[in-house]
């Protein structure tokens, strides 16, 4: 999860593919407008269209100048609704997000952060929602075969997937050379 260090540096900066920020915070998810675009930019962030690997985040209480415009405390009720996008079928295939809220002499502020979907492509409300610099769409066909792509690529057995990492101090190589 995010640090109030790495939130303190990221703050200042204009939204990017991967940091989206608004300055509302709901009381609830009740209204649509707002539900809306935060599910749609768990699912963006999900598909991480320009594979870096990272999570994204979507900072709620801040303008998009990196100042915290909310002084008001964040309830269960909120944080609970937020994790429902995980599991009330809104967002398939279902993404890994965590909710961080962080009270900070400046104000108080809520942390969606999504982590990169192993599978994409991932969608809401059965669309392909996608990131690329500032903008938030809809994918192209185009980007949608990448993100189909992504994913046979990453549906293979154990075997035959690569050990990044790896190097030749990690194989027995006395047992290769015995074996073959």
């Amino acid at each position: 999860m995010i640090t109030e260090e790495r939130l303190r540096s990221i703050l200042p900066l204009t939204e990017t593919a991967w940091v989206e920020k608004t300055e509302t915070v709901p009381r609830n998810l009740k209204h649509d407008r707002i539900k809306h675009k935060l599910g749609e930019a768990i699912c963006a962030f999900a598909n991480d269209l320009l594979e870096r690997g990272e999570p994204g985040y979507f900072i709620m209480g801040a303008d998009d100048h990196g100042r915290i415009v909310n002084k008001t405390p964040i309830s269960e009720d909120l944080v609970q609704a937020i994790l429902s996008f995980r599991t009330d079928g809104r967002i398939l295939p279902p993404p890994a997000i965590q909710v961080a809220c962080f009270s900070l002499p400046e104000g108080v502020l809520l942390v969606v952060e999504v982590l990169p979907a192993d599978y994409p492509p991932v969608r809401y409300d059965n669309r392909i929602c996608i990131r690329a610099a500032q903008r938030k769409d809809y994918a192209t066909v185009e980007e949608e075969r990448r993100l189909v792509e992504k994913r046979i690529s990453q549906a293979r057995t154990y075997d035959l997937r690569p050990c990044l990492g790896s190097d030749v101090k990690n194989m027995d190589l006395n047992y290769i050379q015995q074996t073959y």
